[in-house]
């Protein structure tokens, strides 16, 4: 069972602390994120189910976000740079709220994840090293490498990933920087050619200068 699902599912064994209780905006937040999982579930497609379960509660979360910071010290501008550690406090925080607001889709979800860890075998994490030449930001932020060869490669952040840069303010910064990318190849449906394409996705970035 993924990291994020196994966080809640703790926490639904401990008492709801008062503050959680009396925050109004965390049940706006879990009843998002559960219409948000509803429709992962109804699309019938099985891919990159934990990623895309992050994306539901960051949603959700981003109009709460200066509450958030005040009562649980959660930063959503440092996804970037913490995005574990900002990932597993969202989990900690919305467990409770999302698994008693919605807890036959939350269950549906959870099996549907742990069947696919259990058959799908480990996506093997690879580098890239060379120069940032070019930042792309029209729909997803996307870095063009280009190692000392001149092979260039693009790599995709679509989701959490260590780092030792400050990348959610200023990740326009890195270009013209030496870095080395973690990234693992998976495939996503691009309508443009009507089949699945194989994207580099984000694993971790880190400045070699």
């Amino acid at each position: 069972m993924n990291k994020l699902l196994l966080l809640c599912f703790t926490a639904c064994l401990f008492i709801i602390s008062p503050k959680a209780q009396g925050q109004a905006y965390m049940d706006a937040i879990a009843d998002e994120t559960c219409s948000c999982i509803n429709e992962l579930m109804n699309s019938g497609e099985k891919q990159n189910l934990e990623m895309r379960l992050g994306f539901c509660m960051l949603k959700a979360a981003g109009p709460y976000e200066k509450q958030l910071k005040k009562d649980y010290n959660i930063d959503l501008s440092k996804i970037g740079s913490q995005g574990e550690e900002m990932g597993e406090a969202i989990g900690e925080a919305l467990g409770v709220k999302i698994a008693t607001r919605c807890p036959d889709t939350f269950m549906a979800l959870a099996s549907m994840l742990e069947q696919g860890n259990a058959t799908t075998p480990a996506i093997e994490e690879k580098r890239f090293e060379g120069t940032v030449t070019s930042i792309s930001d029209q729909q997803f932020i996307v870095f063009t490498v280009k190692d000392a060869s001149g092979k260039a490669a693009s790599f995709y952040w679509l989701s959490f990933f260590a780092s030792d840069m400050n990348l959610s303010s200023n990740y326009k910064g890195v270009k013209d920087k030496k870095v080395q990318v973690g990234y693992r190849e998976e495939e996503f449906f691009d309508p443009r050619i009507n089949e699945y394409k194989k994207f580099n996705v984000i694993t971790s970035l880190k400045s070699l200068n």
